[in-house]
């Protein structure tokens, strides 16, 4: 039998995208997802909440980058 994501202990950590404008996609998100916004650079800007991080860099236009998960470590 196979395990399926929703069987696993795999998680989604969070999601990096490219934009030609980060700062005004970031305050998009923030807004209309009540996330908290934090400025890393002048090219990149994060959006958190509970168990969500967005990442967004600056680039030529939206481009999915990167879809991070995680596999949480056995419990002794």
């Amino acid at each position: 039998m196979h395990d399926t994501i929703l069987k696993s202990k795999v998680f989604l950590d969070h999601i990096a995208i490219e934009s030609a404008n980060p700062k005004k996609i970031a305050e998009f998100y923030s807004k209309n997802l009540m996330m908290k916004k934090n400025c890393v650079s002048n090219s990149e800007w994060h959006c958190f909440g509970p168990n969500r991080l967005l990442i967004f860099k600056k680039g030529i236009k939206i481009n999915y980058l990167l879809l991070h998960l995680v596999v949480s470590q056995k419990e002794n």
